[in-house]
């Protein structure tokens, strides 16, 4: 072998270090539903889609008529705008059940339902979202719920302080130093002083309020669940309408209800 082989054959592989190992297409389609899924609406028109997605309309076209046929989104023939379809339930469904969260969260859910008058959630977190898994509504006439499969920013309101407060500092410090930040509200500003001191009554709590900051006359309450081996892995959120001198007799129960929750989880 001469020294140009050699020498060629120490070089890295440029082509195979440009390469990427995702699909362009797909991630397009994965934009497309995230986009339709993280709206505040449920319904939007193909520019809005592409516009937010970053697409051009022929394309955004193009893979709405390949998720349409997959029934992952459906198109009102009238107004002409989109909504995810209910192919996407099927897919939750599975994921739902081998979870098996049923019987670890909805006994808690619904202790904690009947003995407040309000509306309990159970999330899981996965990256940086927080998704509605389980909830059990009160028999209460007047009342908030989120619907099942809705996803927040996992800084969003009540159960991202809760969440991020019980964090380990190191993680914790990188959540506060990237953006958004959502902790009262989409959009609002965050003071990181406040919100460090805030942080200092949830642990010793064990558990984080949101007094309407995110939605008016809406008080929540939520408390970080944890695995075994003490990951945290989700939160239980309770929503409604009762007064702010309860958030002390509800929130140990919130806690309660998150502890147990978390000594099933594997």
């Amino acid at each position: 072998m001469t020294p140009a082989d050699t020498s060629r054959n120490n070089q890295p592989d440029e082509k195979k270090s440009r390469y990427k190992s995702t699909v362009p297409a797909v991630d397009q389609c994965m934009q497309v539903l995230n986009c339709l899924a993280e709206s505040p609406r449920r319904q939007l028109s193909l520019s809005e889609i592409c516009d937010m997605a970053g697409i051009h309309k022929s394309r955004g076209y193009t893979i709405l008529n390949t998720l349409m046929a997959h029934n992952f989104i459906e198109k009102d023939p009238h107004t002409k705008v989109y909504k995810l379809g209910l192919g996407i339930v099927s897919l939750a469904r599975n994921v739902l059940n081998d979870l098996n969260l049923g019987d670890i969260v909805n006994p808690h859910l619904q202790t904690l339902a009947r003995n407040t008058d309000a509306t309990a959630h159970y999330g899981v977190i996965s990256g940086n979202r927080f998704y509605i898994v389980a909830k059990e509504e009160s028999s209460d006439t007047f009342g908030y719920t989120m619907r099942l499969g809705i996803q927040h920013h996992l800084t969003h309101g009540a159960h991202g302080k809760a969440i991020v407060a019980l964090m380990p500092e190191k993680d914790r410090e990188q959540i506060l130093a990237a953006e958004p930040l959502c902790f009262y509200g989409d959009g609002k500003p965050v003071d990181l002083d406040y919100l460090k001191e805030e942080f200092e009554t949830i642990r010793e709590l064990g558990y984080a309020v949101d007094l309407g900051e995110t939605n008016p006359n809406i008080t929540c309450i939520s408390a970080p669940v944890t695995n075994l081996e003490g990951k945290l892995t989700g939160a239980i959120v309770l929503i409604g309408v009762f007064q702010r001198a309860r958030v002390k007799t509800f929130g140990p129960m919130v806690v309660d209800a998150a502890r147990r929750v978390s000594e099933r989880m594997i």
